[in-house]
């Protein structure tokens, strides 16, 4: 098979083997009080071949997710500037690039610690690739950056719903249980990546030589306008982030809540909104007009504004007087009465805010259907700054599709192994007994539980689902104040797993896009793997012992 085919064939392996032990296992699962088996539910060829197909179904907006990723970098390189950001930033770092690597891994770490990202970052990960390509990494080195920063955050996950939070639910924790030691295990973590990629990247045997072209290259440069790209870029980064941090549960800020509540029962014709709008117009045309007035002598307001200008600030001078009008005679004259008949008959009552921009859903509790918005408005923009026509862009989007075909199907197949799982739920039976080998936590067993069960989940908000459950593992417990530490050791076994596990969507996604054979990533950072593992289990002894 081609070297480019190999993650596929990896995929294909994980999905055969997961069907193949519901053959051998019974199916058992944790219904939440108890512990219960029953007779074995084979995976045959027709489920075998149609699971698949499910995970494309069911998962359909990670799918449309990821293709966007390719189409939003089409069209970045398309216009030209991204090139031109792109060379500058390499050409900043071009001797710093340690520097680089330091700044992006710590970034993503930090991230992930308190969004929970893991494949949603994958939307930086073009970027990133191009700038550490430019800088002059190889491959490896450049794929270490982006899993390894989502890895460490995921190890030392502080603020998330998805990931601290859903565990915290389930034992009654709260998001600074413990938080030293994740601050400490985050850290260490990314500091320990940081290392690796520079090993890696200074070792340069010809198995990790340096890919000159890939499909994160940019390739069209122009003469256009570099910081209107750069604005939308930050804007976007800043918007992701905003939109997932768990501001209300973890830090007790309801203002975004407010806010949206707000948009939500304000009327968009109130009349004190109104008189803002209409009053910017006005001190807009004012101080144009007085400011060009001076650089161009004596000219009328008509030659200085245009017929737009005259007849935007008379109709809105004529507005603001008929609402201070109503205001002024509240209650008093036929002013209010004539207004809201008016107001009443257009329907304008009952226009809110969000007629006109429709529900909104308040930074913290965005989902992929909020993200997808978000590519397709930041392609809009793009497109519209630099004036490419609507043939134009379409064209280029689905170019970009094609583009990142391969890696997207990838990982969408990887979801088949979830459902499986979910479906035929086997490992466990393989699992309890190992939980059973000592009374209360141990942190050798549950560990190992942890880790088998990560590397068969694609997707941790159905980490309960088919492998493991945590909700067994504390009803066994009878010491709460370990709970926890059960918390810690989840998801910092879960973060190892997606180093390596063959249905890591990061993972699987940096092979497939920048062509490394699943062999060849292993004997790289298998050394990251044994500190990482390490320092985990350190932690965990320590905090045992203290608390």
């Amino acid at each position: 098979m081609r070297k480019k085919y190999n993650t596929l064939l990896v995929v294909l392996v994980a999905v055969l083997a997961v069907a193949l032990l519901s053959w051998f296992l019974p199916t058992t699962y944790f219904d939440g009080s108890s512990f219960v088996q029953n007779e074995r539910t084979f995976v045959g060829i027709a489920e075998l071949l149609s699971y698949p197909i499910y995970s494309y179904y069911n998962f359909i907006y990670i799918l449309v997710y990821l293709l966007l990723i390719g189409g939003m970098y089409a069209v970045l390189n398309k216009v030209g500037a991204y090139k031109v950001i792109v060379e500058k930033v390499a050409k900043k770092f071009e001797r710093k690039g340690m520097l680089f690597v330091t700044i992006v891994v710590c970034l993503l770490a930090a991230i992930t610690a308190f969004t929970g990202y893991t494949f949603e970052a994958l939307v930086f990960v073009p970027f990133i690739a191009a700038v550490t390509y430019a800088i002059g990494y190889d491959k490896v080195s450049t794929a270490l950056v982006s899993v390894g920063g989502i890895v460490s955050g995921v190890i030392g996950n502080l603020f998330s719903v998805q990931i601290a939070g859903t565990l915290n639910d389930i034992v009654g924790a709260e998001f600074l249980s413990l938080w030293i030691p994740k601050v400490a295990l985050l850290v260490v973590s990314a500091g320990l990546v940081i290392l690796n990629v520079y090993l890696i990247h200074r070792k340069h045997t010809s198995l990790f030589n340096k890919v000159e072209k890939n499909m994160f290259v940019p390739t069209t440069t122009s003469k256009a306008k570099v910081w209107p790209l750069a604005t939308l870029m930050i804007l976007y980064l800043l918007t992701m982030i905003l939109s997932t941090v768990n501001w209300s549960g973890a830090f007790g800020i309801n203002a975004f809540e407010t806010v949206n509540s707000f948009l939500g029962s304000t009327l968009l014709f109130n009349r004190y909104l109104l008189f803002v709008v209409f009053g910017s117009i006005i001190i807009y045309y004012v101080f144009k007009y007085s400011f060009n007035k001076r650089k161009l002598g004596k000219k009328s307001f008509k030659e200085v504004c245009g017929i737009k200008g005259i007849v935007f600030t008379c109709v809105s001078a004529f507005f603001m007087l008929v609402i201070i009008a109503q205001c002024i005679l509240e209650d008093v004259t036929h002013v209010t009465t004539v207004f809201t008949k008016v107001y009443n008959f257009l329907g304008l009552n009952k226009i809110y805010i969000t007629s006109l921009i429709g529900n909104t859903v308040a930074f913290g509790q965005w989902t992929y259907n909020e993200y997808i918005v978000i590519q397709l408005l930041f392609i809009l923009l793009v497109s519209i700054i630099y004036r490419e026509t609507i043939e134009e862009t379409v064209t280029t989007v689905f170019d970009g599709f094609k583009n990142i075909l391969y890696p997207t199907l990838v990982c969408m197949l990887a979801y088949a192994v979830l459902i499986i799982t979910s479906n035929h739920p086997t490992l466990m039976y393989a699992l309890k007994p190992l939980l059973e080998l000592t009374d209360g936590l141990n942190n050798l067993t549950l560990s190992f539980v942890t880790f088998i069960s990560g590397l068969c989940n694609t997707d941790f908000i159905y980490y309960n689902y088919g492998v493991f459950t945590l909700e067994y593992v504390t009803a066994n417990i009878t010491d709460t104040t370990l709970y926890p530490l059960t918390v810690i050791i989840t998801q910092s076994m879960y973060g190892l797993a997606m180093l390596v596990a063959p249905t890591s969507i990061p993972l699987l996604f940096n092979l497939s896009s920048l062509d490394i054979k699943y062999g060849e990533w292993l004997k790289a950072i298998w050394k990251l793997f044994i500190e990482l593992l390490a320092v985990c289990f350190i932690a965990f002894v320590i905090i045992l012992l203290v608390i």
